[in-house]
């Protein structure tokens, strides 16, 4: 019996150094498939003097696993929103709500109000979109004050931001400024500060376009769109004019098609879309509705009838980071500048932002220019290795959490429903012409959270990067790090 016991006791010890041996032969090949995965990236087709850089790096101790480039600048397109995103948990707190105000100016005598209502925002981007019930919320405070006529006007302020040239970011390009990816941001947003016009093939030789209805702008949009073999619509505002021009082709495959251009007039539509609520609701206003000038300043005798909170940013985040959405991202980015002592103007918030990152020591690579908040101007710069960084010191704060439920999960509603399935994946995309950016977080074999940074700046030919991006992070959460 002693025998037999000793006998499993030294077959014991001999097994488990083969089972490690085992082990570790296996996390080995893991390792170099994830190599070569990495080095194939570099050589995908249509890659041929692109700039290349990745950046692994893992939570618990802040180490680089994997670099290349992971120094060199680069454009980051979309995946500038993680830094836009952090900086404004850190300053406005995952509880942050947009207000919008209606203020009463003017006596009350029964049931009219002897002067006017003002519609004062913040620059809240989810007014009129998602479930926003806004209007209804501004038509029932009156409603429920005994208010059916109103003597004077509605007046829309939307100065809390720049209401002017600055509504737009400085680096944005002709071709975006017209298109709902490239809108302004104002104090008063509309409806995701677009709307959709609708085209259709009326013969071989022709498109035809759909004017819009009850649009409060008294511009024009002329149509250039011709038949072609893509669907390609872009419009463009005319030079020295309030109207804009649509042009490009539509798909003989494709009898009708809505395209989505960005709103000439937000906080005019906001106002007007205001105004036609009240006249449903038997709430006469007899003067009409107009933008202010300069910002209001309350009055003596002056009182706010309705204030109107938008979602928390942790829930706004979501917008931006699953969805992209630009105007959502540019709304943020000057808000947390505001608070943080900015002019208002995109610039000037992305150097406060990136001012405060630096001295929170979120940021412990300073080698990064931000001069934007959605990633669509051509002037931010990032690192790869930056771009860890943050993610990294990021884990470690307490809003954490809000963040990183803000990232996009593949399957899922957002920029990577149509990506693979990987370990604990949560992240961000980016994407402009020829560049292409991943960044966020997964899981490896044993369960250890790794952060990355793919970053890819002027290919000719993008189609095979998202497939072997997607192998490069599947044999990556294969390894133990």
């Amino acid at each position: 019996m002693r025998l037999k016991l000793i006998g499993l006791i030294l077959c014991a010890c001999i097994v488990r150094p083969l089972f490690s041996q085992e082990i570790v032969s296996e996390n080995a090949q893991a390792l170099e498939r994830f190599r070569h995965d990495l080095q194939q990236l570099k050589q995908l087709r249509g890659l041929e003097g692109a700039s290349v850089a990745w950046s692994f790096r893992r939570l618990a101790d802040a180490k680089e696993l994997e670099a290349y480039n992971a120094g060199q600048m680069l454009l980051p397109a979309s995946t500038i929103k993680v830094y836009t995103s952090i900086a404004a948990l850190d300053v406005l707190g995952p509880d942050y709500r947009y207000e919008t105000q209606l203020i009463m100016a003017g006596e009350l005598h029964g049931n009219r109000l002897a002067g006017d209502f003002v519609l004062k925002g913040s620059g809240d981007p989810s007014s009129g979109h998602l479930d926003q019930q806004v209007l209804t919320a501004l038509s029932k405070g009156i409603a429920q004050a005994g208010i059916e006529k109103v003597r004077g006007k509605l007046l829309a302020d939307p100065w809390a931001l720049p209401y002017n040239y600055a509504a737009i970011p400085r680096d944005r390009t002709w071709e975006d400024m017209a298109n709902y990816f490239g809108s302004g941001v104002y104090g008063l947003n509309w409806s995701n500060n677009s709307l959709a016009i609708r085209f259709k093939s009326s013969t071989p030789a022709a498109v035809t376009m759909e004017q819009p209805d009850s649009i409060a702008w008294e511009g024009k949009i002329s149509n250039l769109v011709v038949p072609g073999i893509t669907d390609d619509i872009y419009f463009f505002p005319q030079p020295f004019s309030g109207d804009i021009q649509v042009a490009g082709t539509l798909s003989s495959k494709n009898p009708a098609r809505s395209e989505r251009m960005a709103l000439p007039h937000p906080p005019l539509q906001f106002v007007s879309c205001l105004h036609d609520t009240l006249k449903q609701h038997d709430i006469r206003v007899k003067k009409g509705f107009e933008v202010l000038d300069t910002a209001y300043q309350l009055q003596k005798g002056d009182s706010v009838l309705v204030k109107y909170f938008s979602a928390p940013l942790g829930t706004l985040l979501k917008e931006v980071n699953q969805k992209s959405n630009n105007l959502y991202a540019e709304a943020i980015a000057r808000t947390t500048g505001l608070k943080l002592g900015s002019d208002g103007t995109a610039e000037d918030a992305c150097r406060k932002i990136r001012q405060h990152l630096v001295i929170r020591k979120l940021a412990a690579d300073t080698l990064f220019e931000l001069r934007e908040g959605s990633g669509l101007g051509r002037r931010n710069l990032v690192t790869a290795g930056g771009m860890t960084q943050l993610l990294q010191i990021a884990s470690t704060r307490q809003w954490f959490a809000d963040f990183e439920a803000s990232l996009a999960t593949p399957g899922n509603q957002g920029t990577l429903r149509s990506f693979k399935t990987i370990k604990g994946l949560k992240a961000k995309t980016g994407s402009l012409t020829g560049v292409r950016a991943y960044t966020g977080y997964f899981e490896d074999q044993s369960g250890q959270r790794i952060a990355f940074a793919i970053i890819l700046n002027n290919y000719l030919d993008g189609s095979l990067i998202k497939s072997q991006v997607e192998k490069v992070l599947e044999s990556a959460s294969r390894c133990v790090f």
